[in-house]
């Protein structure tokens, strides 16, 4: 058995281990990495996603803090472009020399050792000086990994949406299994390539509400102004979605219907409005069974099917990450668990957490520093970790500083890559103020809007108890 010693070992190499890497070895001069992944390339999920899939979120706050994402700015990345930005970002940890990248590879908990996938016995034991990182708390699901959660009779055409890219001849119907991000862009890619809305229809077993990307960019996310006043004027849940509507903040299909779900998908103004061109639209729930004949779901209500149908599976929940409603702490002695710091932004929360690591305080002060938050699925989600992200960006401006902040493009405070040299350096004159007046005033104290969701989720589950 071959051996090893590293500072740290970073178990998979998804977008937030990446960025967590990145910002460890780039931010020190002496300490080392080995970093495995059961697939055969960095990544993560990005090597499993449909070929089509862009970034729901600007390049420009994506990807790692040491390196643009392709033409970066307001750019929705393509699964192409991440995937070679990945590659090109570890070439350049590996010739630091103080990384080791190892594929294919998966560690063994009960015994610190690494085992390789594809040739039997190929063991190595590691001896980790510092910590082992977990980065696959945050692992998110495709369709074209996980099977479908419902039975399929062998008769029914169903493919994955990966398989979309590959149909090969036209069908008379496409019907789309799944409401979240996933499921909206299996219906703007079939619309784009020209499908009619009238033949296209739509499994919604949950109506949800989507983040608006055009206004929360332009109003400088949701710890700005726009947010702030929205939470400000509201009293409950149900005041906090419709202020937030009403400001162009999020977004549903239907007016008429009431989200019953948050799971932070992002989509533009001219996608929605694409999105409302199908009128055909189920909404009777999660699906029991495909027949050749019907569909039937979960409630025992049945749907005629029509022939030539092609089904599209999106119904996997990519964001029910194994972590949910069970979070533990980011630091323990030993190990760090990469979970979500500030919300929806898994890379900027791993190099935050890196950063947090560096600072070599002890565990306790770290985690008082940064809680994790949630990947939101219920529709309380969104706002209480909202709240949490608010606490824990006080404490991180306090600790870290506002030059950290600048000189870091995955934080958002430097917006030039993302609006402009003129207007990003304003704004960030506007922030480099009110870190000042933090600083001098109020010791970095949570913002009144962060406040009142701490203390309106806290007076619900207290009553609820």
């Amino acid at each position: 058995m071959s051996s090893l010693t590293c500072d740290y070992l970073v178990i998979g190499a998804g977008a937030s281990a990446m960025a967590f890497v990145d910002e460890l070895v780039n931010s020190s001069k002496e300490l080392t990495v080995v970093l495995v992944d059961k697939r055969a390339k960095p990544g993560g999920h990005w090597n499993d996603a449909y070929d089509f899939v862009r970034l729901h979120q600007p390049a420009a706050l994506y990807g790692v803090n040491s390196k643009r994402l392709g033409v970066g700015g307001e750019d929705l990345a393509s699964k192409a472009q991440i995937l070679s930005y990945y590659e090109d970002v570890l070439n350049s940890l590996l010739a630091t020399g103080r990384v080791t990248w190892l594929p294919k590879t998966e560690w063994r908990w009960t015994d610190s050792c690494l085992v390789s996938l594809l040739q039997e016995g190929l063991e190595t034991r590691v001896t980790v000086k510092k910590k082992v990182v977990n980065a696959t708390a945050t692992e998110t699901k495709v369709p074209s990994t996980h099977p479908p959660n419902y039975e399929v009779d062998p008769a029914v055409q169903l493919v994955p949406i990966n398989g979309l890219a590959r149909v090969e001849r036209p069908w008379q119907r496409y019907t789309i299994i799944g409401a979240g991000k996933t499921g909206l862009d299996a219906l703007l890619f079939l619309l784009t390539q020209g499908v009619k809305p009238a033949n296209i229809q739509w499994i919604c077993s949950n109506d949800v509400w989507y983040l608006n990307r055009d206004n929360i960019v332009k109003d400088g996310g949701m710890q700005g102004p726009g947010s702030a006043k929205a939470i400000l004027a509201s009293k409950d849940l149900a005041d906090l979605y419709t202020n937030f509507e009403k400001i162009g903040f999020l977004m549903r299909v239907d007016p008429a219907v009431e989200p019953t779900k948050m799971r932070a998908g992002t989509v533009s103004s001219a996608e929605m409005e694409k999105i409302r061109r199908i009128k055909d639209i189920v909404r009777k729930g999660r699906v029991r069974r495909l027949t050749e004949t019907k569909m039937i779901f979960t409630n025992g209500e049945e749907v005629e099917s029509q022939p030539e149908t092609l089904y599209i599976d999106c119904s996997t929940n990519s964001t029910l990450f194994p972590c949910y409603g069970v979070l533990e702490p980011i630091f323990q002695p030993g190990r760090i668990t990469l979970n979500m710091i500030q919300i929806p932004q898994p890379t900027n929360s791993g190099g935050l957490i890196a950063a947090l690591e560096l600072l070599n305080k002890d565990d306790d002060f770290l985690n008082n520093v940064a809680k994790p938050v949630n990947a939101p699925q219920e529709l309380e989600d969104w706002f209480r970790d909202l709240g949490n992200d608010s606490r824990n960006f006080a404490r991180l401006q306090e600790v870290l500083g506002f030059w950290w902040f600048w000189n870091h493009r995955l934080c958002g405070v430097n917006m030039t890559e993302l609006l402009g040299r003129p207007l990003g350096l304003f704004i960030g004159l506007l922030i480099g103020f009110q870190f000042l007046l933090s600083w001098l005033f109020t010791g970095y104290k949570i913002r009144p809007s962060g406040v009142k969701l701490l203390k309106m989720f806290k007076e619900e589950k207290e009553k609820e108890e």
